[in-house]
């Protein structure tokens, strides 16, 4: 197996590339790895090629928050469609104040158990109180 990176071959020193058999591993992936990476595989019978494009997009929200409405007691999910790749980091902010945190590798981390946020970056509200009332955000970044 022979691995290329754009047009380059790739050297893996087991520390951002790493090759067994036939999988190539790239870790802590950041903008310098967006393009095509190529696999080559040779025998006596012939030779093989794969190939994979990675691809970049930018963190954008498509549909933002929207106001809601709930009864004491209740739980109520407030979601908000967004879209980006590499998956980012997802905030929701209630006054100027970060309640919810998911990474991009999906460990959530809230302020109170009274907060939840779904692999969407869904924030779920459990038992609605009059405190609850305000202003919400979402804000989601790429590193």
């Amino acid at each position: 197996y022979s691995w290329y990176f754009n047009r380059d071959k790739l050297v893996t020193d087991n520390v951002k590339y790493f090759v067994s058999t036939d999988q190539l591993t790239v870790k802590n992936m950041d903008l310098s790895d967006k393009g095509s990476f190529r696999c080559i595989v040779t025998n006596n019978v012939g030779v093989a090629a794969a190939q994979v494009k990675l691809t970049h997009k930018a963190p954008n929200i498509i549909i933002p928050v929207r106001q809601q409405n709930g009864m004491e007691g209740s739980t109520i999910t407030m979601d908000v469609k967004w879209e980006g790749n590499p998956p980012p980091t997802m905030e929701w902010i209630k006054q100027g104040e970060v309640i919810a945190t998911r990474s991009p590798e999906g460990v959530v981390t809230t302020v109170s158990s009274k907060y939840d946020m779904t692999s969407k970056g869904y924030l779920i509200i459990h038992d609605l109180a009059p405190e609850d009332a305000g202003s919400y955000s979402f804000r989601i970044q790429n590193a």
